[in-house]
């Protein structure tokens, strides 16, 4: 895929994609400090958002390969920086039900459009460099919340208005960035969309499954702020701008000083200790502990949510994927789970539970261990880790040969070292770059059978056993001259 000017496009895809989250915190969050309050059919609003906003992501998966388009990219650009404000603005009146529905749709809408541009974005950075950024951008999402909450409320509402478009906004002009770069705007299709054969990698299937658990908790704590179940200090804005920023800094801190950036799939082991521990606080009396308890659910979430759109990221990369399916299917995940947690609430409430809160988190406690222990295990955690290796690698290795002379000069001295013959040296660049099977199959026009004869010629000739260590020996004979 595409590499992206790091020193040129850092700044402002941080503050863009801080602003999505500003927008999201300060707008669709239940209940709003802006937003006026308002429900349908015995609905809070944020349910019927998130039921529109799942609506238009499905939709955006279905359609996904029109969408990766110039023409698709310009559509979700103009909604995001057209519907965004447009939904805002009206959401913050005292309107009709009517138009307060239409608000609603434009928000969903606008949700999606921009949280695709985003991820497709990041999704051609390289390993590690996309939990990084996502964390610090949910870390200017946290302080552009309680920085606006603080100047006054007209002047907070006309700067929530501001926020999609400019994060839109922002997107083209790091688009346009990227293109004089790369030399290409086409930041959606995944470079290899044609290759028959692509399959995701497995454990994609049971991380989103995992990830549509915990929304379902986050969403259940959400719904406790929001009926008064939950004996709070601090409003569910306030408590999710803080975990923000703790989860941020921590990210960056780690990645910082470990310089593993595989090693971030360790963090998924944090996720079922904080959030069971936070979903058991969180129904306590005291309003301090049920504080916390809140805290610990939304935190373990927000760091599972980093760490997962962080692997979806790798598997996309890896497999080439179509970037817009893989995050519309993410994204499904997480919106499904939240809408969950707050018609379970609803259902049960209408049904005349003595206590719906603690029904509904004791049905996130069961499903959270269900998950962590039958869906998404320690194998899966440890194939996402293995991943993110390989991966990693294949880029430290595209890194050091970015100059095409070198490249060639490089591989004809492994070849001729190894003894390869012209097809092999070919097939072994491709094997390099991390291409699989099927796609060096379709770029030399020859079947998958020969391209596995010649692999397997390639690994006897060079000694290793696999692409890994056929990485590892060309890494290794780069520390040496050329002759």
């Amino acid at each position: 895929m595409a590499g992206v000017n790091m020193g040129k496009v850092f700044p402002i895809r941080l503050l863009g994609f801080g602003l999505y989250w500003a927008w999201l915190f300060l707008v669709t969050v239940s209940p709003s400090p802006l937003v006026f309050p308002r429900g349908f059919l015995g609905a809070p609003a944020e349910t019927v958002e998130l039921a529109f906003r799942l609506l238009f992501v499905a939709l955006l998966y279905l359609c996904y390969a029109r969408v990766e388009t110039p023409a698709g990219r310009t559509l979700l650009v103009a909604v995001a920086c057209l519907g965004g404000p447009a939904a805002t603005a009206l959401a913050c009146l005292s309107l009709p039900d009517a138009v307060g529905l239409f608000a609603l749709a434009l928000q969903g809408a606008a949700d999606a459009a921009l949280f695709v541009l985003w991820l497709c974005f990041f999704g051609h950075m390289k390993v590690g460099e996309t939990a990084i950024y996502m964390a610090l951008s949910y870390l200017i999402g946290g302080l552009l919340t309680m920085a606006v909450q603080g100047i006054g409320t007209e002047a907070a509402v006309a700067t929530a208005v501001f926020l999609p478009a400019a994060s839109g906004l922002m997107f083209v002009f790091s688009n346009k960035l990227n293109a004089q770069t790369a030399g290409s705007e086409e930041l959606f299709a995944a470079a290899d969309a044609s290759v028959p054969g692509r399959e995701s990698h497995s454990y994609l299937r049971r991380l989103a499954v995992a990830l549509g658990v915990a929304a379902f908790a986050f969403g259940s704590c959400s719904c406790g702020l929001y009926f008064g179940a939950v004996q709070s200090l601090a409003s569910g804005v306030t408590i999710e701008s803080l975990c923000c920023l703790v989860l941020g800094a921590a990210c960056f801190a780690t990645m910082r000083i470990t310089r593993q950036s595989q090693d971030l799939c360790t963090m998924y082991r944090a996720v079922p200790t904080l959030m069971t521990l936070g979903l058991v606080l969180s129904g306590a009396p005291h309003p301090a502990a049920s504080t916390a308890g809140v805290g610990l659910v939304m935190l373990g979430y927000l760091m599972f949510e980093i760490t997962a759109l962080n692997d979806f990221c790798i598997a996309a990369k890896a497999q080439r994927l179509p970037l817009v399916k893989t995050f519309c299917g993410a994204r499904l995940a997480i919106t499904g789970g939240l809408l969950l947690g707050w018609v379970a609430y609803l259902a049960f409430d209408a049904l005349h539970a003595t206590q719906p809160f603690a029904v509904s988190l004791g049905i996130a406690l069961v499903a959270m261990a269900a998950t962590h222990s039958v869906a998404f295990t320690a194998k899966e955690i440890s194939s996402a880790h293995k991943v993110a290796e390989a991966q990693e690698k294949i880029e430290a290795v595209q890194t050091r040969l970015d100059d095409a002379g070198l490249r060639a000069r490089r591989l004809e001295a492994f070849a001729r070292r190894h003894g390869l013959s012209a097809r092999e040296a070919e097939i072994a660049l491709h094997l390099i770059g991390g291409r699989n099977i099927n796609y060096i199959a379709g770029q030399l026009v020859i079947a998958p059978g020969t391209v596995k004869t010649h692999v397997h010629n390639i690994y006897r000739k060079t000694g290793v056993r696999n692409k890994m260590e056929l990485l590892d020996a060309f890494e290794q004979e780069q520390q040496e001259p050329l002759g």
